[in-house]
């Protein structure tokens, strides 16, 4: 009988789940005016602070498989055109342009088979550092 209720609790598949990130294990920060990012083991934590109450805010979040093409960031930095360079511990690099748009990077683009992608430094060379160097 145990079986039989494991086994009907077990029927949905898995991309029909509802997914909640946790946003636990800050990694890294980074400012954008008023907007405080936190790239988490769960995705990015989009905050801001209230001076009046002295505290903290979280707004909103993106995480895997919704905005992020991985969901563990190792790093964030805006380069001087208002570009978001996400680097994702395990899944590439994504960017994201001021208006939305989205371009993601992996191995087919140069980058390591592993993808352990730590640091981006974008510039007019794009520099990467990655568990393998």
């Amino acid at each position: 009988m145990t079986l039989f209720l494991a086994a009907l609790a077990l029927t949905g598949r898995v991309t029909d789940w509802e997914h909640y990130p946790h946003y636990g294990g800050g990694n890294c920060m980074a400012y954008q005016g008023d907007l405080l990012l936190a790239g988490t083991a769960g995705g990015i934590l989009f905050s801001h602070y209230d001076a009046q109450q002295g505290i903290l805010l979280a707004d909103s979040g993106w995480s895997y498989p919704e905005k992020l093409s991985w969901d563990r960031v190792s790093d964030i930095v805006f380069d001087q055109s208002g570009n978001m360079w996400v680097s994702l511990s395990g899944g590439g690099i994504d960017v994201f342009s001021p208006d939305g748009d989205k371009t993601h990077f992996n191995q087919i683009d140069g980058l390591p088979l592993n993808l352990g992608i730590n640091q981006t430094v974008p510039d007019s060379v794009i520099y990467v550092g990655t568990s393998q160097g």
